[in-house]
């Protein structure tokens, strides 16, 4: 079962054991000590943790969706010009809104569905041993990245994966808005979604379990599935999906050994570094 349940004392109602305090009453669950996973966990109840997830991977697929149908009707009734409307909607311009709408709307969304436990989250992030260890945690994984990046020019020249390039072409245009929408909240929300919500379900039954699939699911949102219909490029797509791999790992584990701040701390990091090289490459060209 994925869910075990623990009696209030207090109010006798029942609730998930590995929360510290029970929801209807507040008073404090005598058992978490014993019963709790990992206390440096962000923990939610399982139906909040299923709920993340669900709006961090479908949600932002949804939400996608509608800021697209919101620009295209903008576009058209600005663009009159099938043509003109076209270049439009295929420019970086166009791109950059639906990325920077899309992921500020996810990140609203995801706030708004753990408002009852937000109080938990200033310890996660007020924590000198957090920062300190995100930070490793980031240059590990930007070391390998690089050190991987390397090893494999000396074999294959690639040009990175379509995600990472869609969002250079965006950091060149829009540099600061950059850094704070992919340095800062696109971390966070991917966080809340993938270890918060998927790796803390999944580790209710398995640890090994949680890690696997936490993993593979990370590392495939970032893997371009439209490169089947082009060999070239659907090579390239696995050549660089090893990178995201390790990054996956690097970040669970950072999450599972010192929660959500250690986590993000280091999310944060790795992408702030890429996003500000991508800057400085651009303005030396």
């Amino acid at each position: 079962m994925f869910i075990k349940n623990h009696k209030c004392v207090q109010c006798q109602k029942e609730y998930d054991s590995n929360l510290e305090k029970c929801p209807s009453c507040r008073t404090l669950n005598e058992n978490y000590e014993q019963d709790v996973i990992q206390k440096n966990l962000f923990w939610l109840p399982f139906d909040r943790q299923i709920a993340l997830f669900l709006i961090g991977s479908l949600g932002f697929q949804i939400i996608g969706l509608i800021v697209s149908f919101f620009i295209q009707l903008v576009g058209a009734s600005i663009y009159p010009d099938v043509n003109t409307l076209e270049i439009f909607l295929n420019s970086i311009k166009a791109n950059s809104i639906l990325q920077f709408t899309s992921y500020t709307l996810l990140f609203l969304a995801l706030i708004l569905s753990i408002i009852p436990y937000l109080y938990k989250l200033y310890s996660s992030f007020i924590n000198l041993r957090a920062l300190i260890k995100g930070f490793s945690y980031g240059v590990f994984a930007i070391s390998f990245s690089v050190l991987y990046g390397l090893i494999l020019s000396f074999f294959y020249e690639t040009s990175g994966n379509t995600n990472q390039n869609n969002l250079e072409s965006i950091i060149s245009i829009y540099p600061f808005t950059s850094i704070l929408v992919f340095g800062i909240i696109g971390p966070i929300c991917e966080e809340f979604t993938y270890r918060v919500g998927l790796f803390n379900f999944l580790r209710r039954q398995s640890k090994i379990l949680a890690y696997i699939l936490t993993i593979i699911v990370f590392a495939l949102i970032h893997f371009n599935f439209n490169s089947f219909d082009d060999i070239d490029e659907f090579i390239n797509e696995l050549i660089n999906l090893p990178s995201y791999i390790i990054g996956a790992f690097v970040l669970t584990y950072a999450y599972d050994k010192d929660g959500l701040g250690g986590s993000c701390y280091a999310h944060m990091f790795n992408n702030l570094f890429s996003v500000i090289i991508s800057i400085v490459s651009t303005r030396l060209i």
